[in-house]
């Protein structure tokens, strides 16, 4: 029409959230705080149909990501959420609600066994139109600490007696074994103690091995994880170990996510170890009706015990002996009486006393004299006879 005359406006209504900040359109992304809100739109005409996140995590755990999204038309939408390591290998993906109406809808999803040492790339992505959408993500930590690095190989931190420590495995690309070294303060029975937990739903597990420190295998056993966060308590034993080695106890995953805390004690024999040195003919000389403690075939204690003997008089000696081990069944040790020279007089196979309980054994020697004097050797049969 001829000579018309107009005035216009226009206004934008926001969406419920604000832009993202740009760049962040391709893999790694921008880079998060751990409990931290991020907003974000997707899908508004020029705004682009990719949104990626960094995330670096301040421990081991479960990964929880919360995600509340809106967009203005009248039935919801979509968001495809995808996790990566940052090599590009996908974790996982969900596709998550976008609430109608401009009205958000707030979802969390979870993953299991996420870990401190690596980076992960978090991507969103959708087909609705103009979404807008407001995220973060938390990390529930597992029941017992991490352990302390490093102690991925042989020879481990060395452990004290009677003492907790915990630890974690199997987050993620925390495939590497966890070691701890073992000095026993005395010979014994090994007794070794852990506690173990993970969140998923059923038990887990977790490889425990002892060894020597050249790398032989003692013993290995398979613990239980317990299920839901609640540790399994699990005792071990291992008979005859000696103060006089080290050990190395390694733990190796099985069930992702596992966290630990374990420690060792040692019980120790009936009878006291003996005095060194007396590894050889010619020990220590021992006085009359006197009794002597000693211990015999802990470990790498194979060497014998010898005891050098100067009766007082002329006569029958007698020689009690009371001997015990830890084992179910009785054992034996072998009891040689030799002249200093070395040759024997008259050797004997003395029962030991099976489950800590001292058998006692006498045997006599006659016709002999307190002109010359005597070894006498205690030889192991049975391992870790006091």
């Amino acid at each position: 029409v001829c000579g018309t005359s107009y005035r216009f406006k226009y206004t934008v209504t926001p969406p419920l959230f604000a832009g993202d900040a740009e760049p962040n359109n391709g893999a790694p992304g921008a880079p998060t705080v751990h409990d931290t809100y991020v907003d974000g739109n997707l899908q508004f005409d020029g705004e682009s149909t990719y949104d990626y996140y960094n995330i670096v995590p301040p421990h081991n755990g479960v990964m929880n990501i919360e995600v509340q999204a809106e967009h203005v038309g009248g039935s919801p939408g979509t968001i495809d959420m995808v996790l990566y390591t940052t090599a590009g290998i996908t974790i996982q993906t969900w596709s998550v609600p976008v609430g109608a109406n401009s009205t958000a809808t707030t979802t969390t999803v979870s993953i299991l066994c996420r870990s401190s040492t690596t980076d992960y790339d978090l991507r969103f992505a959708t087909t609705t139109c103009g979404v807008s959408y407001r995220w973060k993500y938390t990390m529930t930590a597992p029941l017992f600490a991490n352990d302390l690095e490093p102690n991925n190989g042989a020879g481990g931190s060395t452990e004290a007696h009677d003492t907790w420590y915990e630890g974690q495995i199997g987050f993620d690309n925390q495939t590497d074994d966890d070691y701890y070294n073992l000095v026993p303060a005395h010979n014994g029975v090994m007794h070794i103690q852990v506690e173990a937990e993970h969140v998923g739903a059923s038990p887990g597990a977790v490889n425990v091995t002892l060894f020597t420190t050249a790398g032989i295998v003692i013993q290995s056993w398979t613990i239980t994880a317990g299920a839901n966060g609640v540790p399994v308590d699990t005792v071990v034993s291992v008979p005859c170990r000696s103060f006089t080695t080290d050990y190395d106890l390694r733990f190796q995953d099985v069930t992702c996510g596992v966290s630990y805390r374990w420690k060792y004690t040692m019980t120790a024999p009936f009878f006291a170890n003996d005095v060194e040195p007396n590894n050889s003919a010619g020990g220590s000389t021992e006085a009359d009706s006197t009794w002597y403690e000693g211990q015999i075939g802990f470990d790498d204690q194979t060497d014998d015990d010898y005891y050098n003997l100067v009766p007082a008089h002329n006569g029958v000696m007698n020689i009690q002996v009371e001997a015990e081990h830890v084992g179910a069944s009785p054992g034996t040790v072998n009891v040689a009486l030799f002249t200093t020279a070395g040759i024997a007089i008259q050797s004997w196979v003395m029962t030991v006393g099976a489950n800590g309980v001292p058998v006692d054994t006498m045997v006599s020697v006659p016709c002999r004299s307190f002109t010359t004097d005597y070894d006498l050797r205690f030889q192991d049969v049975t391992c870790g006879v006091s």
